[in-house]
């Protein structure tokens, strides 16, 4: 059976049917009986255009002396062959249908119905005793195909490119390796209904994918929008990027934009060199250029505040004019409008931040402060503050913060601060002070309890821990600790001066030194045996700063009335009078000196046996202090009583030498004759 393929391809006007069409092309492939192509054969086909049916009257004809290809094809311009019956431009296009009849060296083909443009895509079939016709259900119709079948498709079969054009012009082609490409677009790619429409193609590289997107652009270059009326307003913009819905939709002349996410950069206008990844990030940015903005609703608000950097959802997310800010982590100064020169680092850091100037890094952060020039480190540092140019380190630092200039490193350092210029460094250090000033605290609970007192120092664990009194200095673990409301007190050594209170001016020096009375000097604890320097302690003793000056102390009447004594520190008695009075001693070494002395209760009862009010006695102002001594003071009445004692002397010897001379004269013997002094000397 001899078989004959023909693909017919009509190319007429696209007005209306009652227009003359100047001619259609015509496509055939010849192949023989066992189906291989006739290539580069001759055949004279027939055409013949008839009317009303497949076998109505033909009103034109023509024939035409056809070469086919190597692969069989013959191409035919109907309009154009020889032996024409008449002008094609006298058939009445609009008196149809009309149909084609073919012959191949006479061997008739069957007729096909034309259809409008394109006329139709068809095969015939005939063997050698048969010819079966294409009906018009087979044609290739432009307003829609039924029954199609898995055989039916557009494209070609041979090693050619697709190519389709519009005007004429070839703007779209499919490679035979599947690539789709676009021709003539200056460079550029529309893919969806108004995209690019308005565009020049005059080389601007532009890549614009989605209903509308970049609408108007007209001269705009090297822009990418993918999405609904992404850049849809560009007019010459340029090395814009918008991906999401109506990213960038309001962008003008703005450059170096990029815009990923749903209405991100949505109303920039002019703005450029922004950077917005985020639904709604930078949504309402205008001007403001210079941004960078990462996270869901990441500077949403933002009108013309430049050279902001976020990350995180709503970071930075009413801000509407401030600029130079920093802000990493959910919410991060969310609230903050128009302050400039933040940085948060943290989830909620400077949430409610309404200050400039400030760094806060940290969960919460500054989370709410209206001060400006701080900085925080560490969860919930500074979380709730109303001063300024503070810095705090570490979580829960100075939590709750009125006061200014403040310092603090630790956790909960300041915990409760409302003062101002204090440093705290340590857990718990200044924990609770509320209004005092100027402190200083360096260890774990330094001045814990500290609310009003100012100009206190503390070093040491716990150091100062219960006072709130002011101008005072501890050094050394639990130094004045537990102390009341005492002023200009000095603490140095472990656990010196305990368990005291509203002492004025007092001193301890040493490991466990106590002291018991206002103005008082305790240096070393009950186990120092030997205290020394260089030269003798100088006391002050200028007689001008000395007013009611009397010589009433008793000599020898009082220094008689002393027992000079030797003895040991019972350590226990010493301990258990610490513990009562809440001091610790129990680490101090026992002192197994002999020593030498005096009983202070005795000397003090020897004083007032001779009405002498002596200041070398220091007597308990409550029970549970020590009585004590000062050795120096004896020096005083002991002089006195030198002096009473000589002065005994000189009238002694005043009187020796009156009675020798009373001697001399009884014994009638002259006292040139016998030395004056001899009697004298022999007496002493």
């Amino acid at each position: 059976m001899k078989t004959l393929s023909i693909f017919l391809l009509a190319i007429i006007s696209l007005n209306a049917w009652a227009q003359v069409p100047t001619g259609f092309k015509y496509q055939a492939v010849l192949r023989d009986a066992a189906g291989q192509a006739k290539a580069n054969s001759t055949s004279l086909v027939g055409i013949r255009i008839v009317q009303g049916n497949a076998a109505g009257q033909a009103v034109y004809t023509e024939n035409h002396h056809a070469t086919a290809t190597e692969t069989g094809l013959i191409n035919l311009t109907i309009g154009d062959g020889n032996d024409r019956s008449s002008d094609l431009a006298t058939v009445d296009w609009s008196a149809g249908p009309y149909f084609l009849e073919v012959s191949i060296d006479g061997q008739l083909y069957g007729a096909s119905q034309l259809m409008s443009v394109p006329y139709a895509l068809y095969a015939l079939k005939a063997g050698a005793t048969e010819t079966t016709a294409l009906s018009t259900d087979s044609a290739w119709n432009v307003y829609g195909n039924t029954r199609t079948t898995s055989n039916n498709f557009l494209g070609t079969k041979d090693e050619l490119p697709l190519v389709v054009r519009t005007n004429n012009i070839p703007y779209l082609r499919l490679t035979t390796r599947g690539q789709l490409e676009q021709l003539n677009t200056g460079h550029s790619v529309y893919l969806g209904e108004g995209a690019g429409l308005n565009d020049d193609q005059v080389v601007n590289d532009n890549v614009y994918v989605g209903y509308q997107s970049g609408f108007t652009s007209n001269s705009g270059s090297q822009n990418t929008a993918v999405g609904w009326r992404t850049l849809y307003q560009t007019t010459y913009g340029a090395a814009n990027t918008a991906i999401g819905v109506g990213s960038l939709s309001s962008n003008t002349v703005g450059r170096y934009n990029v815009g990923i996410g749903v209405y991100s950069l949505y109303h920039s206008t002019t703005a450029s060199s922004n950077i917005a990844i985020g639904h709604h990030a930078l949504y309402a940015n205008t001007t403001a250029s210079v941004n960078t903005a990462i996270g869901t609703f990441s500077l949403a608000d933002n009108l013309t505040g430049v050279a902001n950097t976020t990350l995180g959802f709503n970071t930075l997310r009413q801000n509407n004019t401030g600029s130079n800010n920093t802000a990493l982590g959910q919410n991060a100064l969310y609230s903050n409008t128009s302050n400039n020169n933040n940085t948060a680092v943290g989830a909620e850091a400077l949430y409610r931040g309404y200050g400039s100037d400030n760094t806060a890094i940290g969960y919460k952060a500054l989370f709410n402060s209206s001060g400006w020039n701080n900085v925080a480190l560490g969860s919930f540092c500074l979380s709730d503050n109303y001063g300024f140019e503070n810095a705090a380190v570490g979580a829960y630092a100075m939590y709750k913060n009125e006061g200014k200039w403040n310092s603090c490193l630790g956790s909960m350092a300041l915990f409760k601060n409302a003062g101002s210029f204090n440093s705290a460094i340590g857990f718990k250090a200044l924990f609770n002070n509320t209004g005092g000033l100027d402190n200083t605290a360096l260890g774990v609970e330094a001045l814990f309890e500290n609310t009003q007192g100012s100009r206190n120092t503390a070093v040491g664990m716990k150091a100062m821990q219960s006072t709130s009194g002011e101008r005072n200095t501890a050094v050394g673990y639990a130094a004045l600790s537990w102390y009341g409301e005492g002023n200009y007190n000095t603490a140095i050594g472990y656990a010196a001066f305990q368990g005291n209170s509203s002492l004025t001016n007092a001193t301890a020096i040493g490991a466990g030194a106590q002291v018991f009375n206002s103005n008082e000097v305790r240096i070393g604890n009950v186990s120092v045996t030997r205290i020394g320097g260089q030269v003798n302690w100088t006391a002050a003793s200028d007689g001008r700063f000395k007013t009611d000056i009397h010589e009433d102390v008793p000599g020898l009447e009082f220094i008689q009335q002393l027992r000079p004594v030797t003895y040991r520190v019972n350590h226990d008695v010493i301990v258990a009078k610490n513990a009562a009075a809440g001091v610790d001693a129990s680490a101090i070494p026992k002192d197994l000196t002999l020593h030498t002395g005096f009983i202070a209760q005795e000397v003090e009862a020897a004083a007032r046996k001779v009405n002498f009010d002596f200041s070398g006695v220091s007597r308990p102002e409550r029970p549970e202090e020590w009585y004590s001594l000062r050795y120096a003071e004896f020096v005083v009445p002991l002089v006195k009583a030198v002096q009473e004692q000589q002065a005994l002397i000189d009238s002694q010897r005043q009187l020796i030498e009156a009675l020798t001379q009373r001697i001399q004269a009884l014994e009638g013997r002259s006292t040139s004759n016998t030395p004056a002094g001899s009697l004298t000397a022999a007496v002493k």
